[in-house]
């Protein structure tokens, strides 16, 4: 038997055990979790904001670009887009050109600025009619940074 006075201890030390207890695997997981979904909001907010931004500015692109190229498309899209790439800061960039149908190419980039990816989009479209017709753009860590994957075409006219 203990001793009320070992007894008042014993039950003291158990609640406190229970309540630091309580407090490490109850409490504090859900205020861990709760700063990494903040932190995710955060990021997911910021990586919205990025894209409204960039909607608005290949909307701004494709008003300011003529839709009659101005040149005749002479050889075939696959050839075209491969030579158009070469004559930008793309051309040593990794990427991926993939034929799809006379008139469609499928195009990768793992990492690319967006910023000179737009520009030689509405160079294509302004001198051949070369036209986006699927277009994923993933935001990478690096400012300006996009993995891509886009398919582009030419009407038959």
């Amino acid at each position: 038997m203990l001793e009320p006075r070992e007894r008042t201890v014993l039950i003291s030390g158990a609640v406190v055990l229970s309540l630091l207890l309580g407090y490490f695997f109850v409490l504090e997981p859900l205020f861990v979790q709760r700063q990494q979904l903040t932190n995710i909001t955060q990021s997911q907010q910021k990586t919205l904001s990025w894209m409204q931004d960039a909607a608005v500015q290949i909307q701004q692109l494709r008003n300011q670009t003529t839709h009659s190229p101005t040149q005749a498309l002479k050889q075939s899209l696959f050839s075209l887009i491969d030579e158009s790439l070469q004559k930008t800061n793309l051309q040593k960039i990794d990427k991926r050109i993939e034929p799809r149908k006379d008139t469609e190419v499928r195009v990768n980039f793992d990492k690319v600025a967006f910023s000179e990816l737009v520009k030689w989009l509405a160079d294509l479209e302004a001198e051949y009619g070369v036209k986006v017709l699927l277009m994923t753009a993933e935001p990478l860590k690096q400012p300006d940074q996009v993995k891509v994957r886009m398919t582009l075409y030419v009407s038959e006219a």
